[in-house]
């Protein structure tokens, strides 16, 4: 496979910035309770604890072949930012969103359905959450088949009656629901069921598939760009795209077999073999929690992410920052 140009997306919020707390106060206000909640609206969704540094000093060390970084954010950027370095580029909402009365948005479903709209951005490229970060040396062998073909990195089988029954999710989990309703629009469109569900890390991408997708499901995905916060009609156009291109047989799942722990038998490579990302929901125990960062740092995966989840103990915050400082103890260039 030749090289061919790869760019990074970002999106990221500082939650604390007054003007933006603003904004989403007077936006809730004629919304219905539901949004309200703190799975769709609450601080801990939009909370800011320099992630994003530490996620870019892991693509300095570990992907210096990407050509440009692209940050998307609510007329935003950190103070530890080096605006001035060749590779970084802030991008606005207003600058992706093709309607003033879409804005302010702070649904993450609706941004990420407008970010292969960047000016300017690579045909190929990868989309990560400040909470992504890389764990070891990559190249474009490790997100991309072939040109045009990015890896689509999933989790185990799940059974088809699972799939698609809506009773299976949490009923307030916007999220869960727009994967679902992502399934679904596949499933009776083409009467395919996709069973199986994108890893929750780096996303490898396509621009000019991700357009095929709009146009074909473009009244769905506009319904979900309206909601300026997440919803349960909400459509999530990665798995879209993915379930989309798996229906019609243009492209293949992926595996990717998690770290759960520090076990001692992943010393063994044959039990190792294909295992590449270590996922960290907050929701564990201290324990757990302590078991996967060891993880990382003894067998350093491709990916790992470290996931919020409401009410986290502060003390589980104190922990991964003071890991992500010793993982990446080095300044980047991205950083002033």
């Amino acid at each position: 496979m030749n090289d061919f140009p790869v760019d990074i997306v970002y999106t990221w919020v500082d939650g604390s910035d007054k003007n933006w707390l603003q904004k989403k106060n007077e936006t809730l206000k004629k919304y219905s309770d539901f949004h309200k909640t703190d799975e769709v609206s609450g601080n801990e969704r939009f909370f800011n604890r320099n992630e994003l540094k530490y996620s870019l000093r892991s693509v300095s060390i570990f992907a210096p072949w990407v050509r440009k970084i692209f940050i998307i954010t609510d007329n935003q950027f950190p103070d530890w930012l080096n605006l001035n370095h060749s590779k970084i580029e802030i991008v606005d909402h207003k600058e992706i969103f093709q309607g003033r009365r879409q804005l302010p948005c702070f649904n993450s479903h609706a941004i990420e359905a407008r970010i292969h709209h960047i000016k300017d951005l690579s045909e190929n490229f990868l989309y990560l959450n400040d909470d992504c970060f890389l764990g070891r040396k990559t190249n474009l062998q490790d997100f991309f088949l072939e040109l045009n073909k990015p890896k689509l990195f999933v989790g185990k089988i799940i059974n088809n009656n699972v799939a698609l029954n809506r009773k299976k999710i949490l009923r307030d989990n916007p999220h869960q629901n727009a994967v679902l309703n992502s399934r679904l629009l596949i499933y009776n469109k083409l009467n395919k069921i996709i069973n199986v569900n994108l890893r929750h890390g780096i996303k490898a991408l396509n621009k000019n598939s991700l357009i095929e997708t709009e146009k074909k499901f473009k009244i769905e995905l506009n319904n979900t760009i309206k909601n300026q916060f997440r919803d349960n009609s909400d459509i999530w156009i990665f798995a879209l795209n993915a379930y989309d291109l798996l229906a019609n047989n243009k492209n293949i799942p992926i595996y990717l077999k998690p770290y759960r722990r520090n076990y001692i038998k992943y010393k063994f490579n044959f039990i190792r073999k294909h295992r590449d990302y270590v996922f960290i929901p907050l929701n564990l125990t201290t324990d757990r929690i302590e078991s996967k960062l060891k993880a990382i740092e003894n067998y350093s995966p491709l990916m790992f992410c470290i996931n919020d989840y409401p009410y986290t103990e502060i003390e589980k915050y104190d922990r991964i920052s003071k890991f992500l400082s010793h993982f990446y103890g080095d300044k980047s260039e991205f950083e002033k």
